[in-house]
């Protein structure tokens, strides 16, 4: 199965190869194949064995990570991409969830 995974390099500082997020999830998803997508404003170690795994590294300025990944979202969304099953089963709409949002207020 092919998927993408996400990850900011700014955020790793250079140290993400020897974390346990990169070490136990990320480079065994590109092991077995999944499409890394990699963001950040400085190539790294994960950055390098990504793209040398079929991965892509998009080199952003800093700051501007978060729009690129909202624009990836949108096209998603747009064309239809999206799990709607997974997305249904755990994601609540801020109505649906008992975290307090539509609950109204309290001593109002």
């Amino acid at each position: 199965m092919m998927g993408l995974i996400y990850g900011r390099t700014n955020n790793l500082k250079g140290y993400e190869t020897k974390s346990a997020l990169f070490t136990s999830h990320i480079k065994p998803a590109i092991e077995n194949g999944q499409i890394g997508l990699m963001m950040g404003p400085r190539a790294t170690a994960g950055t390098a064995y990504n793209e040398k795994n079929g991965g892509l590294w998009l080199d952003t300025l800093p700051g501007t990570d978060l729009p690129v990944l909202l624009a990836i979202s949108r096209i998603i969304v747009e064309n239809g991409w999206q799990d709607a099953d997974w997305i249904k089963s755990w994601v609540n709409d801020k109505w649906g969830s008992s975290s307090g949002f539509g609950q109204g207020s309290v001593g109002a």
